[in-house]
């Protein structure tokens, strides 16, 4: 008979549709194949459904390397039974992948496939990990990410070998000591766990390059031993009780992105503007009042988030981080303490994107044309009456949102913007649209909506020949009824949404992504 594999492979391509009320005879499924050697075949991808209905019995898997079954499972007893006895027969496995099966056992098969280097089970319903686990020595990935562990085994550390060990979103409460043998380790996710606390051990990983704690909610000091991780290149530790960013962070000397968002952070030590490679810092959702100027010393900083913090102003050596290309400074629901945008950030030459919403702005600076390598700028939620004339020298603006201001008027020069590709300036109490708008030939979208002094249509807007969405109020559709309706006529709208109040007419389907 030829191998068993080669009847799976073409069971799994031509018997999808066969009963459930029996299993599927492999010699029959050879002899109706085509003719091809299987006999070097390696990998094989099933579902869960398929595997219940064949007869394993009699296959030979020896040469089967590759092995991933998805699915939800109905009978788990059986498709246990089918997976040992499948794991039985193949004991030269090498990758195992069991996926979104709803699985709630740790198939105990598993523990015989010495060979077995990669182990994936994400996406199940399994509550405990094994002891024997450890006995995987051969084990470099061991994944088993969305399932319900509350624990992890010691003998964890056995497995000397692994490289990569994903265990997020499970509801493990605490990391045995044993996981510093783990000196091989380049990658450890931990992300939405329950952790409370990591083990000192955890400095022993001195060839990890990804950390990922964020999101334990539980966390409220790293061990100082974490200063260690030399290798270090990406420290996610947002979402938790962290109170302070300890000084030994700045230890991590590879550091290139460090994500703290979202905890109760209210100083950060001095040290760790040490982290000369650092390209990537997220502080956002903190309660940190203050920044020390020794932020300036993190020359290779490109991206910078401050959003919903209690920030008032900024030290002027953040305008020394000449390689920042996005800052975020918005505030948390309109309550931001900005009233202007600090001076140094308009030394931040190479700046693409700038967000400074939910402030208090009421104006912005003319030095604001020193930005002049801006992409996407910003300023929704706060107070602005105006803006200045020399906004056009913002010559690479490509996105400008300005809604929900206190805008009467919009100056004329903004139709040199000759790269704006969307323009908000709904929310506003502005009386008309400016004429030059009309210049801006790669203009896509614009909105308009909620501007209640608005009363005449703009023609300039009819010859935006590029146009490809149209945000306007429900009101305004009444109140410009015909010119609108002529509009759509000559620009085969695709598609209206509707939200609230507001309208969007669809141009071009392909470049709608919502409001």
């Amino acid at each position: 008979m030829k191998k068993v594999l080669a009847g799976l492979i073409f069971a799994a391509v031509f018997c999808e549709g066969v009963s459930a009320s029996r299993k599927i005879d492999y010699n029959e499924v050879v002899h109706k194949r085509r003719r091809k050697e299987f006999d070097d075949s390696t990998k094989l991808v099933i579902s869960s459904d398929l595997l219940k209905n064949l007869k394993l019995e009699d296959g030979d898997f020896s040469r089967l390397k590759k092995l991933k079954i998805k699915g939800n499972i109905r009978d788990e007893q059986n498709f246990l039974c089918q997976v040992s006895i499948l794991l039985s027969k193949a004991p030269n496995l090498e990758e195992l992948q069991i996926l979104e099966c709803k699985l709630t056992e740790f198939p105990e098969n598993i523990r015989n496939l010495k060979k077995l280097k990669k182990l994936r089970l994400s996406n199940n319903e399994i509550s405990v990990l094994p002891d024997f686990i450890g006995d995987l020595t051969s084990l470099e990935d061991l994944t088993i990410e969305w399932n319900r562990l509350k624990s992890i085994p010691e003998s964890i550390g056995n497995l000397t070998k692994l490289k990569i060990l994903d265990l997020q979103w499970n509801p493990i409460s605490s990391l045995p000591e044993t996981i510093g043998n783990l000196t091989q380790l380049t990658v450890l996710n931990l992300q939405g766990d329950l952790l409370e606390s990591l083990p000192k051990s955890i400095g022993n990983l001195s060839n990890l390059i990804y950390l990922d704690i964020g999101e334990n909610m539980h966390i409220k000091i790293l061990p100082e031993s974490m200063g260690n991780l030399q290798k270090l290149e990406k420290l996610y530790i947002c979402g938790n009780q962290l109170t302070t960013i300890p000084g030994f962070i700045g230890n991590l000397k590879n550091l290139k992105a460090l994500v703290s968002w979202g905890n109760p952070i209210t100083s950060i030590q001095e040290n760790v503007f040490n982290l000369e490679n650092l390209e990537a810092l997220s502080l956002g959702f903190t309660r940190l009042r203050s920044i020390p100027n020794s932020i300036g010393k993190l020359k290779n900083l490109k991206q910078l988030s401050l959003e919903n913090t209690d920030l008032e102003s900024l030290p002027d050596n953040l305008g020394n981080l000449k390689k920042l290309q996005v800052l975020n400074l918005s505030g948390r629901e309109q309550k931001g303490k900005f009233t202007t945008i600090p001076d140094c950030v308009f030394e931040l030459s190479n700046l693409k994107n700038l967000w400074v919403c939910r402030n208090q702005l009421v104006s912005v600076s003319e030095k604001i044309e020193k930005l002049e390598n801006l992409e996407k700028l910003s300023l929704s939620e706060n107070q602005l009456v105006s803006l200045p004339e020399n906004i056009e020298k913002l010559r690479n603006l490509e996105d400008l949102s300005l809604s929900r201001n206190q805008l009467v008027s919009i100056p004329e020069s903004i139709g040199n913007l000759e790269k704006l590709k969307r323009l908000r300036i709904n929310d506003n109490r502005l009386v008309s649209i400016p004429k030059k708008i009309e210049k801006l030939k790669n203009l896509e979208h614009i909105s308009i909506a909620e501007n209640i002094p608005l009363k005449q249509w703009s023609k300039s807007i009819e010859r935006l020949k590029n146009l490809k969405k149209l945000t306007i109020d429900v009101d305004q559709e009444k109140k410009w009824s015909q010119s609108i309706e002529n509009w759509e006529k000559s620009n085969k709208i695709t598609k209206t949404v509707m939200s609230d109040r507001y309208i969007t007419k669809v141009l071009d389907e392909k470049l709608w992504q919502g409001l």
